[in-house]
Formats: C-alpha cells, sequence, structure tokens
C-alpha cells in the first residue's frame, strides 16, 4: 500500500463551489472546519489530531519577558523617544531585507522595540516534518512505529507536477508515505484573492499532479490519497486601527498586545484597567472570546502564556495597522493583502478542505470534519493488515 498526504495550504472549501474539481477522482469529500489561529496553529493539530492546548503550540508568538538589551533600554528612554521613529523605521528595512533574502531573523525584527524584550517565537520550520517538537504522538512517532518510509517534499514556489511526477517514479520503491506541503495557493491567495478564478492555475497544477501520480502508483499496488488544508480564505473588506481606537491607554504600561491581522491577544497589569480596555473593544467589529468558546477551540491553556484575553477580527475585517503587515508606525501604509485567513472557524469563508480516494474507510468521517480529524484517518489507513485469527 502506498500514501499520498497531499497538504495544500490555504485551499479553501469555496474553492471547489465555484468551480469542478475532479468531481470523479475522490471517494469522500468533506468541508473542513479548521481551528483559531493561523498555520503554526493548525499544522501541530493535524499531525497529531490534539487541539493546541494538548500540542503546546497556539500562536507562533508567545509571552516570555525577558530583561531589555541595553540599545533597547537607550532608545526607549522617554527622553529619546524621538528616536523611536528612525529605529522602529530602520527595524521594518532590515524586516524586508532579512526577509526577502532568508537571512532567518526576520521574525525578531516585527516587533515594536518597546516590546520586544516580551516575547519569544517557538522555532517552527515549515519545511521540515515535523516542524517543530510535539509533546504528543504526530504522524512521524505514527509511520516510525509502524516501520513507514517517508518521503516529505516541500514544494517551493509553484507546483511542477511533470517534476514531481518523475522524482515520486523514481523514488516509489523506497518509500511508503508521499507527504507533500504545497503554501502556494495560501501564498496566491493573499496577493489576488479568494477567487477560484484567480487560482485555477495553482489548483490545477495540483490536480494534474495527483491524477499523474495516482495512475502510476495505482498500477502496482491499492494507493490512498488524502487533499487536504488547513483553512479556507477570506477576501479582505476593511481594515480597523485597533492601536488608534485604543490611543487613550498607553501600550505596554496599561496593556500589552500582540497584534495580528485577525486576532490581538491581550495581557493587563490589573483588573482595573482590564476592565476599562475590555469595554473599550466592544466597539471594536470582532468578537472577544468567552471562556467557553476558549475551551470549545482547543486554546483553554493553564496559563497565560498566550493570552489573558482574545479578540478575534469579524470575517473579511483586518487589524491594521499589526505586527506582521505593513510598519507599525503611525503613518501606516493600505493594508498589503488582498486576503486573508484567521477568522472564527463558524465564518463560512474559514472552511477548508478534505478529499480521500482509495478503499472505504471502515470508520465513517466526522461531520464536520475537523482539522484534528486528519490523523485518526491516516492512522487507520496505515493500519497493520491483520490475517485470519
Amino acid at each position: 500500500m502506498k500514501l499520498i498526504l497531499y497538504f495544500a495550504d490555504g485551499f479553501s472549501w469555496q474553492y471547489v463551489e465555484d468551480r469542478p474539481f475532479m468531481e470523479e477522482f475522490w471517494r469522500d469529500r468533506r468541508p473542513l472546519r479548521t481551528l483559531v489561529g493561523y498555520s503554526s496553529t493548525i499544522i501541530p493539530s493535524i499531525l497529531t489530531g490534539r487541539y493546541p492546548q494538548d500540542t503546546g503550540v497556539w500562536t507562533e508568538y508567545y509571552l516570555e519577558p525577558r530583561e531589555r538589551s541595553a540599545l533597547q533600554r537607550l532608545l526607549t528612554r522617554p527622553r529619546l523617544r524621538w528616536t523611536l521613529f528612525p529605529a522602529n523605521l530602520v527595524r521594518l528595512v532590515w524586516f524586508r531585507i532579512a526577509r526577502r533574502t532568508g537571512m532567518g531573523m526576520e521574525h525578531r525584527l516585527r516587533i515594536p522595540l518597546e516590546l520586544s524584550h516580551l516575547f519569544s517565537r517557538h522555532p517552527i520550520k515549515y519545511d521540515q516534518f515535523p516542524p517543530i517538537g510535539l509533546p504528543v504522538r504526530s504522524m512521524a512517532d505514527l509511520f516510525a512505529e509502524r516501520g513507514l518510509s517517508v518521503d516529505f517534499r516541500y514544494v517551493a514556489g509553484q507546483l511542477d507536477p511533470a517534476a514531481e511526477l518523475d522524482h515520486l517514479r523514481r523514488h516509489s520503491v523506497e518509500h511508503d508515505v508521499f507527504f507533500y506541503y504545497d503554501p502556494s495557493l495560501d501564498g496566491m491567495g493573499h496577493r489576488v484573492g479568494a477567487s477560484a478564478e484567480a487560482l485555477t492555475d495553482p489548483i490545477d497544477r495540483i490536480s494534474t499532479f495527483l491524477e499523474e501520480a495516482t495512475g502510476w502508483l495505482e498500477r502496482e499496488q491499492p494507493t490512498h490519497v488524502l487533499l487536504f488544508s488547513d483553512h479556507g480564505m477570506t477576501t479582505v473588506r476593511s481594515t480597523f486601527d485597533l492601536l488608534g481606537h485604543l490611543s487613550e491607554f498607553e501600550l505596554g504600561k496599561d496593556y500589552i498586545a500582540f497584534i495580528d491581522s485577525t486576532m490581538a491577544r491581550f495581557w493587563f497589569p490589573d483588573e482595573q484597567r482590564r476592565h476599562r480596555i475590555l469595554s473599550k473593544l466592544a466597539d471594536v467589529p470582532g468578537t472577544l472570546l468567552s471562556e467557553k468558546q476558549r475551551q470549545d477551540y482547543g486554546i483553554a491553556f493553564s496559563n497565560r502564556r498566550y493570552a489573558q484575553d482574545v479578540l478575534v477580527a469579524d470575517e473579511g475585517v483586518v487589524l491594521h495597522p499589526n505586527y506582521f503587515a505593513g510598519p507599525f508606525l503611525r503613518f501606516a501604509r493600505r493594508y498589503p493583502e488582498v486576503a486573508m485567513h484567521g477568522y472564527l472557524p463558524e465564518a463560512p469563508s474559514s472552511r477548508g478542505i478534505f478529499f480521500h480516494r482509495g478503499d472505504p474507510l471502515a470508520t465513517p468521517l466526522p461531520d464536520p470534519f475537523s482539522a484534528t480529524d486528519i490523523f485518526a484517518v491516516v492512522e487507520e489507513i496505515t493500519a497493520p493488515q491483520r490475517d485470519g485469527g
């Protein structure tokens, strides 16, 4: 038996609703219910079948205060506040250079100088399998336990179906599992929008490769194919200046926040200021998660490492400026992405995909089907065959 796992980051269910996609190829087709968060949240859950509170990984950045460096203390002195403008400008210039040249230091340059000593980042490497060490059993452990050889392929740039098919043919004997991670739909979706028409080329590349690869493998032995994503994609309708909305409060003193494109996480020094700021957030186009919602979403951590309170923007709204898109400076340019993800799982555009081809599964697929359910399907498919008795 051979198994193809094709992880198409950002492949939205709405794309297959808007245009035909391999209609006769799949045995099972399901919209996938995503999790609250981004790929750093969802990939560990896909690989383990566990929620973030079990994997220990929710967001890339988490609160871990350290002593300020001498340079940071100098640049953030009250008498030298004027230096923050050029210092943050230099930081942002270096961020862009580091990201484009692959220097590997861009993650340290995203956060404003005033707050940079407060946060650390998980060392997630998406071009590796698994991308981060996890405290619970993962697919990597599952495959090792069952003696299955894995060929992991990170698809950099656009998928080249012919090249990948050639690679698979040359290595089809030595490997049992072929795991592809393709981020092209996610990256292109951000640039052109959540449109099946605009994304015709990368979608067609995926279908071409899967049809030819499956045809090749099925000539010799039974083959299962899973095509899945981690989340959908949402066209950006409007932006909201959260920092401007909270301008009467001092960031770093009255509250600490990590502001992402669709989510802001807060910490407060005392209950009085927490109450005042949460009251102000009632006017924001978003949802302030209740304790029950955090439990339902699997992010009810026992500590405040990831957040004390969480605000998730309404579907189609982005928080701008933020620490990931556009400069943190007050004259921030327009939000650069045409589409975004990271909304609540209930948002229609948040749904990803799960498709299966192969022999019928013994266990019916859950409905709704969640990102955390993929692990159990892989576990069933790779279970050792038992011969009588």
